[in-house]
């Protein structure tokens, strides 16, 4: 199963049948998240899965604050997003903690890239960048706490 509209990625590229359906996999996992009541109303899409990255998508539409910029907390609701996705990629885990760095105002829509940069058995930590194009918005940090192995 792949992301509604799109075809498999990898196109040109020669893949086994255990990269397809790991892939497949990984589609299923982001199509759950993305499915979620929240997630449908504020509008977040997945760009992409592959090994060891999430990309997730947020339209500026609805997210202004008094400020006229993208509120915090949409922001962080993004990158929770994508860290979430990636950390139940390959098992069941939820969030233990997470953080924000705010680093410049947003004024266009966003996108949210999370990637693994460590885990042993029990526990995961993902940093995810909020980007407005080439602009870096944000920093999120994320540990999971791995349900599968318990």
């Amino acid at each position: 199963m792949y992301p509604r509209g799109q075809t498999e990625s990898g196109i040109g590229q020669v893949q086994t049948d255990m990269d397809r359906e790991e892939e497949a996999g990984w589609w299923e996992v982001a199509n759950r998240f993305s499915d979620a009541e929240f997630s449908r109303r504020c509008g977040m899409k997945v760009e992409s899965v592959t090994r060891g990255e999430v990309r997730v998508s947020l339209p500026i539409a609805g997210t202004r604050n008094v400020n006229g910029v993208v509120h915090g907390g949409a922001i962080f609701s993004l990158a929770d997003e994508a860290f979430g996705i990636a950390a139940n990629l390959h098992g069941h885990e939820v969030a233990v903690m997470a953080g924000m760095r705010y680093l410049a105002p947003a004024t266009g829509d966003l996108t949210a890239t999370a990637r693994c940069v460590g885990q042993d058995r029990q526990k995961s930590c993902y940093r995810v960048e909020v980007r407005q194009e080439n602009l870096l918005v944000a920093v999120f940090t994320g540990n999971g706490f791995k349900l599968d192995n318990h």
